[in-house]
């Protein structure tokens, strides 16, 4: 039958790519949809403004407060309303400032400059989430489009046959549940279809989401050659320790935390408030000026304001105590995502092999078998339907372990904080 000269012919072809040498993978199609999804998804692009606004606050340039001025109007006569300024004997204009204690801004900009660089840290980490969904919609996009292939052939086949049952049955030759059985495996046919044509358009409007809207062509995904990894369990949890951006971003927030502790205790030191001062005096005797200068200072010490300073210390204490506990916990959780990952790979590997060395050419010599059997009247047709179906299934799990190979493999390389190749 053509299915066996296709299916054979495609298995053959998929293991004379791997035996060539090292094929690009994941494949180029795909990293160009990662590419256009890390210049145009939004979450992305928010991520990475979240960390410019972070870096862009006053308080990250030590920024000092805003100076004060004012002016007083003194000893208007009632008569004067609404007028301030008609018969005014004084006018006294000043000019405050607050000054902080020394180092107390730069320690209070510590932390914020910590958090700019945790929230770019986190952004590098979306950018790993991006392309690990973007090549998992690309797998499901060569999943689907590969199953509505082979329906289609196998639609085509199914014809062929109905017509050759049809033309027995009318012949004499055959019997009427054997044309149902065919009219019924049309009809599943048909209905995979439906369900297959589904299954694209919701892939298809995943991976719209992932390279932010519009209309867009995709690349077909119609080959794929699943890459070697040769690199151990250990090996991959040690690389992910070190490249792991959201790893980095907890260990900048233990930083942060520390910097935040600082900060807090440098609040018990006083800052500083001078004043500048210019009295404008109108009286009988005519117009008169003075000057005055005005020190003050803000005084944290107080019995009545020490609790507020303490509070926020033990406060800062305690996240700081708080973060070393979440970046353990990160770095478990870390090991934990590399085993899964690596896990998931080896069993898509070993499903790929399975399917294509022994499941589907099984399936072949199966369905030869059948149909040899039901056309030596040795057998009936209800073993050629299932042995048609098993052959379908057979493929269609070795298309299924290929794509989630490859998603299994965007997982590494999100579980590992990089590419692999």
């Amino acid at each position: 039958m053509l299915w066996f000269a296709k299916s054979s012919t495609f298995l053959l072809a998929g293991g004379i790519l791997a035996a060539a040498g090292e094929v690009a993978y994941p494949p180029p199609e795909a990293l160009r949809l990662v590419e256009t999804a890390l210049k145009q998804n939004p979450g992305l692009a928010s991520a990475h403004l979240s960390a410019q606004a972070a870096h862009s606050t006053g308080v990250h340039h030590s920024a000092w407060d805003a100076p004060e001025v004012g002016v007083d109007f003194f000893q208007t006569p009632i008569k004067s309303f609404p007028n301030p300024l008609k018969n005014q004997q004084e006018i006294d204009y000043s000019v405050s400032q607050m000054i902080p204690f020394p180092g107390k801004l730069d320690a209070m900009a510590k932390p914020q400059h910590l958090h700019s660089v945790t929230e770019e840290r986190r952004a590098e980490s979306m950018e790993l989430e991006v392309r690990r969904d973007v090549l998992s919609a690309y797998a499901d996009l060569y999943s689907v489009e590969w199953r509505l292939k082979l329906i289609r052939e196998d639609r085509v086949e199914v014809d062929h046959l109905l017509g050759a049952v049809r033309a027995g049955y009318e012949g004499g030759m055959g019997s009427q549940a054997d044309l149902l059985r065919m009219e019924s495996e049309t009809a599943r046919l048909d209905a995979e279809v439906l369900e297959a044509e589904q299954e694209g358009t919701e892939a298809r409007a995943a991976m719209v989401s992932l390279l932010g809207g519009g209309e867009m062509d995709f690349p077909s995904a119609d080959s794929l050659t699943p890459g070697q990894l040769k690199i151990s369990t250990d090996s991959l949890q040690h690389l992910a320790k070190e490249r792991r951006p959201d790893l980095d971003a907890m260990h900048q927030e233990i930083a942060m935390a520390d910097a935040e502790l600082a900060s807090k205790k440098q609040e018990a030191y006083p800052d500083f408030a001078v004043q500048g001062m210019y009295k404008d005096m109108r009286t009988d005797m005519g117009a008169r000026g003075f000057w005055s200068v005005g020190l003050g200072m803000k005084v944290p010490i107080a019995p009545w304001s020490w609790k507020g300073v303490k509070a926020g210390v033990d406060a800062a204490r305690v996240q700081q105590r708080k973060s070393e506990q979440d970046y353990n916990a990160s770095r478990l959780g870390v090991n934990a995502d590399v085993e899964r990952a690596a896990a998931a790979l080896r069993t898509a590997s070993g499903r790929v092999d399975v399917a294509q060395i022994r499941r589907v050419p099984l399936a072949e010599q199966t369905l030869h078998s059948a149909l040899s059997a039901y056309q030596g009247g040795r057998a009936d047709f209800n073993g050629v339907i299932l042995a048609f179906r098993e052959l379908r299934e057979a493929r269609d799990s070795y298309h299924k372990a290929i794509a989630d190979h490859l998603k299994a493999w965007a997982a590494l390389e999100w579980a590992t904080g990089g590419t692999l190749q």
